[in-house]
């Protein structure tokens, strides 16, 4: 059924389709005699429209709690009574705790058999934790799981130090419940201190699980870390956002770990120091990076081996533990 008006109107729609102890709602207002859904309106129609309405509020509540509302310039309601088309869709749908996850997109769906959101073009949405676009996104209501794909962005500030957390990716996936996230393929990002005199790190890999309960960042994959003048690459990451100003490891990064620094020596001679490990840890407070898995640093003509090594910032100290001697190499 298409209907065209052209006063404001309220109209209350209750489908058969609603269990008990759901209830629907519908606002329109200014309708007029043609829609930018005009001009393929037959297409819709095969596809089993049968309504199509225009500056559209909606509102749907279940079990007397607010579940989902949108708001959309056309809305086309289908034969089932259950599935619409959205265009630029702009609302908020609930959580079962009634946290409150907004979104806006060019185009939407919605599927009530399914519990099921899903969104087109310049994906925008705001959850508890994170800013998210994206090319697309699905939202499932029921199990509150959040996926987006093409050109994925969030920006996640985190509540325990203030951090600021920017990962991008071509997908990933959220489950908002359990506040986790997965990231996969072109994965790359950097994380901004509270402090602003702190130094920013980078990361990349081809997969990051990210858990705000924990706040540990974990890498998979083609891992790149870099802080400073430093960039360390290996199979294996992670990063403990609650541990920067601690005498604990910042980021760690094992399995065919390879490092390169650049240091500025005296007389602003550079030179670059290069080093094999099983393992690095990054310990931000000290200044201080620990290999160990017959670690090995290779600086200009020399080449240093044992069970531990420590390399400390800008400088060219290199201190070697091998359980049974201490060397300093200067």
């Amino acid at each position: 059924m298409v209907i065209y008006e052209r006063t404001k109107t309220f109209l209350l729609f209750g489908f058969a389709t609603l269990t008990l102890g759901a209830s629907l709602y519908l606002m329109l207002a200014n309708w007029g005699e043609s829609s930018p859904l005009d001009y393929n309106n037959n297409d819709e129609k095969s596809k089993g429209a049968k309504s199509f309405l225009s500056s559209v509020d909606y509102f749907f509540m279940e079990n007397e709690k607010p579940k989902m509302f949108l708001n959309g310039e056309i809305l086309v309601m289908y034969e089932n009574g259950n599935t619409g088309k959205v265009i630029t869709p702009n609302g908020s749908a609930y959580m079962e705790n009634g946290t409150e996850i907004k979104y806006a997109a060019n185009e939407g769906m919605w599927d009530r058999d399914k519990d099921l959101i899903e969104l087109s073009g310049d994906v925008k949405m705001k959850t508890v934790d994170s800013h998210i676009e994206s090319n697309k996104a699905k939202y499932n209501l029921k199990k509150e799981v959040l996926s987006y794909n093409g050109n994925v962005k969030t920006k996640t500030v985190s509540k325990e130090n203030g951090d600021t957390i920017f990962v991008n990716a071509d997908n990933a996936t959220s489950w908002l419940n359990l506040r986790q996230s997965r990231f996969q393929d072109q994965v790359s990002g950097h994380i901004v201190r509270k402090r602003v005199y702190e130094d920013r790190v980078y990361f990349s890999s081809d997969l990051l699980n990210f858990d705000l309960f924990t706040h540990i960042i974990d890498l998979l994959g083609k891992v790149t870390i870099k802080h400073q003048q430093i960039t360390a690459e290996a199979l294996k990451g992670e990063i403990h956002l609650k541990e920067y100003n601690k005498k604990l490891k910042y980021y760690a990064l094992s399995d065919d770990v390879k490092l390169q620094q650049i240091l500025t020596l005296s007389h602003n001679k550079k030179i670059t120091r290069r080093a094999f490990a099983e393992r690095l840890e990054g310990i931000m407070s000290e200044e201080k990076i620990i290999l160990t898995g017959n670690p090995k640093v290779f600086q200009e003509r020399d080449v240093v081996k044992g069970n531990r090594i420590i390399l400390r910032g800008d400088t060219e100290t290199v201190e070697v533990d091998d359980a049974i001697t201490n060397v300093i190499v200067k």
